[in-house]
């Protein structure tokens, strides 16, 4: 028996990770969960720490350097400000337009030139217009997120009906 969505490639990744049957990926736990629930304003956060912060995007730009391109954009809130930075950044070029809204997780750290705060390789995700709120904030980590996508596994137990 297989199961929709669930081809030889895939097969194999779970495999390597212990999943066999169905009943496994019930009870492959994610080591950890990040809070993203409770997001964060720009004048509260503190260097060091991880945090969630949703945000409008105020632009962005791709540097080239010797080694590899760096994307870096500016997200705000009213007056405040925050970089965002991604190495080997590329692949964003043209993903972000001024004026859409970002929900941005990672840790924080302080800006040399700058007193604002920086973001290094934070995750992301685009929200749409309408459902600011669409969909929850807690976040596993280390479950299967490194070889599915983000629905994959509640499709599977489902028997691929996506209800």
């Amino acid at each position: 028996m297989y199961v929709r969505g669930v081809g030889p490639r895939v097969a194999k990744l779970l495999e390597a990770k212990g999943i066999l049957v169905a009943e496994d990926l019930l009870y492959h736990l994610p080591f950890r969960y990040e809070d993203r629930q409770h997001p964060r304003s720009l004048d509260e956060l503190k260097a060091g720490e991880m945090a969630s912060v949703i945000a409008e995007i105020r632009g962005s730009a791709l540097l080239s350097t010797r080694k590899s391109p760096i994307f870096e954009m500016t997200v705000g809130q009213g007056n405040l400000a925050m970089k965002c930075v991604w190495f080997n950044g590329g692949y964003l070029q043209g993903r972000f337009k001024a004026g859409q809204t970002i929900a941005l997780f990672g840790k924080v750290e302080a800006s040399r030139s700058t007193r604002n705060m920086k973001m290094i390789q934070p995750q992301f995700e685009l929200i749409p217009e309408a459902n600011e709120d669409e969909e929850t904030r807690l976040l596993e980590v280390g479950g299967l997120r490194r070889c599915t996508s983000r629905w994959a596994g509640r499709n599977w137990l489902l028997g691929g009906s996506g209800r």
